[in-house]
């Protein structure tokens, strides 16, 4: 009987010692074997599967996700810049106040604006009194005899006055009929300053934004000049 269990105990200890040192895996499988490690799943051959059933990589650790497209269409859809005037002062702060409602006050600046109280018809300088004298021929010649040769100093000098208006409508009117008679050099200038007004310059908005200003403002569009 004893020398039975000494032979069980053997024989039970020889087993155990096999399945530990992995000589039974052909038999047995082993949880903790070298092959089973290996066979874990790898992280960076993870696939997403999306509702579509394709296979989405995933990002990168560094990489920057995509702008979202609206913010994209808004910046493609911007207008640099437009300019609404003119104003009176007080008219400039009622139209500052609604603008405020939707526009970031960084995307407003307002400009000082001094409209020419009339405008001038004229031909430039020609220089000196001889110049002068002969351009005036050439206009009689050709049947213009209201004008006269500037004497005031500057820039004007020796320039002839073609006539002076009190809107840009009715000097363009004239310059026109001049130029039906064959006067080519005519050109026009404001002269003397309205009281100041104020313009406003709108830049880097879209345009659902410029069209609600301008209907604010009642009045149309025109390039930004300086500030």
């Amino acid at each position: 009987m004893l020398n039975s269990l000494v032979i069980l105990f053997v024989a039970i200890n020889a087993v155990l010692a096999a399945l530990i040192g992995g000589h039974l895996d052909a038999w047995i499988p082993s949880g903790h074997e070298p092959q089973r490690l290996k066979q874990q799943i790898s992280p960076e051959k993870i696939r997403l599967v999306g509702r579509s059933g394709s296979t989405v990589a995933p990002a990168a650790a560094n990489s920057v996700a995509p702008a979202p497209a609206v913010v994209q269409a808004v910046a493609a859809d911007a207008v640099a810049c437009i300019e609404l005037g003119d104003f009176s002062a007080t008219e400039a702060n009622r139209l500052q106040t609604a603008f405020a409602a939707f526009m970031p006050p960084d995307r407003l600046a307002r400009r000082r604006v001094s409209d020419p109280s009339s405008f001038m018809v004229y031909i430039p300088s020609q220089g000196d009194k001889e110049s002068a004298d002969r351009k005036s021929g050439e206009l009689r010649r050709l049947g213009v005899s209201d004008f006269y040769v500037m004497q005031t100093d500057g820039e004007l000098r020796y320039a002839i006055s073609l006539g002076i208006f009190k809107t840009r409508v009715a000097a363009d009117a004239h310059l026109a009929e001049l130029v039906k008679k064959g006067v080519r050099s005519g050109r026009i200038t404001g002269r003397g300053d309205n009281p100041t007004k104020v313009a406003f310059q709108l830049r880097g908005l879209d345009k659902e934004a410029v069209a609600a200003a301008i209907k604010l403002a009642g009045t149309e569009q025109r390039d930004c000049a300086s500030l």
